[in-house]
Formats: C-alpha cells, structure tokens, sequence
C-alpha cells in the first residue's frame, strides 16, 4: 500500500525538476513579480445568523443577524499549476487564505452592496446559500471562489446560516 503513494510521490518530484522555476527576473527584467505570482484578493458580502465566537469567527450556534465581508486571498504556486496538469492526483495551484470576517452596520451594508451591484456589467447579485454542515470560513471560500469566476457580472452575497451537522440541532 505504502509504496503507490512513495510512487507517485517520487514522480511528482522528478516532474517539478525536469520543469525550470520561473526566474523573476525572466519576466520583466527587472526582478519585479510577475502578475500570475500576486495573491489576488476577493471580498464577499455576507449575512448571517451565526453566533459571533470569542475569537471574532463565527461558529455553529445560532446568533443575532450580522452583516459583513469576508476576504479571501488566492495566491497562485506557479511551479505546481505546469507540474498539476500532469499528475494523476489533485494538486492545488493555490493557496487560499480566510481574513477574520469585517462586520458592517446594516445601513452602511446595504449602501456598499448597492454601490457594487451598480458597478457589475449585469447590475445583478447572486445569492449564495451553502448546504448542510458548511462552517462560515469554508462557505465564505467557495463564494469568493464564485466571485472570483463571475469576473465583475455579478455581486456574490453569502447566506451563512448555523449549520453544525447534526439533524437535532437544526430543530431550534
């Protein structure tokens, strides 16, 4: 069993050394950071009614409705995205990185989701619901992934309701 994945490791390794690294330096020629290797960073409206946690996250318990933006940072590998295509496996391309969600004042909410809504080519926004057993941080990651693929259409706003797994619990 061990030795598939020792395999498939080992090719992986021979595949990110038979690629050249990208020398900062090829791309503009002076040094500057090409714009595939800059972290591109997504914001997300949010509406909960999540409990607000001690440590500013949101967890699985009901709380008071908040309104907010969640930021989401995508930083491309650029190695892994020319060996990724030729493995046989999943390889992520980036990282992804969840800021502490911002909360906003409903009024002051509202304004700004108008304001972007207003700036999409489609003047619209999709509401995005996650489905059973999402935590907040994850829900926020697949709707900046959303976002990010709308490409200026649309405006995402996330619905993240308190969802913990368990049928019981969905009852209060």
């Amino acid at each position: 069993m061990l030795a598939r994945p020792a395999f498939l490791l080992m090719v992986l390794a021979l595949a990110a050394a038979a690629v050249p690294l990208p020398s900062r330096a090829q791309g503009t020629g002076d040094g500057a950071v090409s714009e595939d290797e800059v972290a591109r960073e997504v914001d997300v409206f949010y509406l909960t009614n999540r409990r607000l946690a001690g440590d500013g996250e949101y967890d699985g318990e009901r709380g008071e409705a908040r309104f907010g933006l969640c930021r989401v940072a995508f930083t491309p590998i650029p190695i892994l995205d020319r060996v990724g295509a030729e493995a046989p496996f999943y390889i992520p391309r980036e990282t992804i990185d969840i800021h502490p969600a911002e909360t906003i004042e409903a009024e002051g909410f509202l304004g700004r989701l108008a304001t972007a809504v207003e700036a999409t080519s489609s003047r619209s926004a999709v509401v995005f619901i996650h489905g059973y057993n999402y935590g907040f941080q994850r829900t926020c990651r697949m709707a900046a992934e959303m976002q990010r693929s709308l490409a200026g259409d649309a405006v995402v706003v996330m619905f993240s309701w308190p969802a913990n797994g368990l049928p019981t619990d969905y009852v209060s």
